[in-house]
């Protein structure tokens, strides 16, 4: 998802910005915190794709949000996604 947006691309095994906007991010943080938002997208992708999967079975999106996300998740960080599908 986020490589077929144009945001990051694959390179011998590293994932690598190709906005301009995220290329002087990356350049300005240390990899560590690089490395943090990249496992953070990943995160927010495979929920988003298990949103999709329930829509696409007929669930409805709000059905599905409540059913992924628990009441506040956004604010928990990545332990309230913890086994998302």
């Amino acid at each position: 998802m986020l490589a077929g947006a144009g945001i990051l691309s694959q390179t011998w095994g590293m994932y690598e910005p190709q906005r301009p906007a995220w290329i002087i991010v990356k350049s300005r943080i240390s990899p560590e915190a690089w490395a943090d938002r990249v496992h953070q997208a990943r995160m927010t992708e495979r929920t988003m794709k298990a949103l999709a999967r329930r829509v696409d079975r007929g669930v409805s999106l709000n059905a599905a949000i409540k059913e992924l996300l628990p009441t506040g998740a956004s604010r928990m960080g990545d332990s309230a996604l913890e086994g998302v599908p």
